[in-house]
């Protein structure tokens, strides 16, 4: 949940995660800027948002029967934490452009194993399908170019994307690099100039993009409904938090997922 690589962008992130500050910060003006939003008043809401994230990705994979995952953008972990459980990720590969934020993530997906190993839930064995590798914004590192993802995954990072060099860099290297099945993106769903107040900020059009530069590609929507029966209940994190997703190739009667329109 971080932005990427730009003159800008990458030193005000890098720069923020090098003070300790979190890629979410909480609402209150007079939190400490270390802390977390999980530990802040709205706590609650922004877990429910992350498991909806979570549960969203696992229909995704559960459809295509996909399990290697490419986090474009992954932070400090807020995210990535949350994917030590899921056994349906046997490769998971977090990329940023921030060193700092990358040793944090590492520490939060360890954190989550020796929670479960104090309850007798051995997932040490789960650790290890967790890569971390930092990025330097414009173009991946051959260790991470040269390996091969089911899913390519942005959560929260193409509005934090200020520069538009940047901007496309990081969209190629989602649909153009390593990722052979599908991108799924949460955010990027309107367009609008930086905001004075959140220079780091700049809504993105991703669906104008992708009809663009991306025809090999086919949107639907995920078949939200099927995943479980909190989300029905919950359906209004289907609005808080929009969902983009584009499978190279056609799209099957079989898959729910398409709504069969050509980008």
């Amino acid at each position: 949940m971080t932005a990427i690589q730009g003159d800008w962008s990458v030193s005000y992130w890098k720069d923020r995660y090098g003070s300790g500050r979190q890629s979410c910060m909480p609402n209150n003006p007079g939190a400490d800027p270390r802390q977390s939003c999980d530990e802040g008043p709205a706590r609650r809401s922004i877990r429910q948002h992350r498991f909806y994230i979570t549960q969203t990705l696992k229909e995704v994979l559960r459809q295509g029967n996909w399990s290697s995952i490419l986090d474009m953008g992954c932070g400090d972990g807020l995210m990535s934490r949350w994917f030590v459980r899921v056994e349906s990720i046997r490769q998971y590969q977090g990329v940023d452009v921030s060193t700092d934020a990358l040793q944090r993530a590492r520490q939060r997906c360890w954190d989550v194993v020796e929670q479960d190993r104090a309850q007798a839930q051995p997932l040490t064995a789960a650790l290890g399908k967790m890569r971390f590798n930092v990025y330097d914004g414009l173009r991946l590192p051959a260790s991470v170019r040269n390996r091969r993802f089911h899913v390519g995954l942005s959560v929260g990072v193409v509005d934090n994307l200020v520069e538009e060099h940047v901007f496309s860099a990081y969209m190629s290297n989602l649909f153009f690099g390593p990722v052979l099945g599908a991108v799924l993106i949460f955010g990027g769903t309107h367009e609008s100039d930086v905001d004075p107040r959140r220079p780091y900020y700049r809504p993105r059009q991703v669906r104008r993009w992708v009809e663009k530069n991306a025809k090999q590609f086919w949107e639907g929507p995920i078949a939200l409904t099927n995943i479980t029966k909190y989300m029905r209940l919950n359906a209004r994190y289907a609005q808080d938090v929009p969902s983009l997703f584009y499978r190279r190739g056609t799209p099957s009667r079989s898959m729910p997922l398409f709504s069969g329109r050509r980008v």
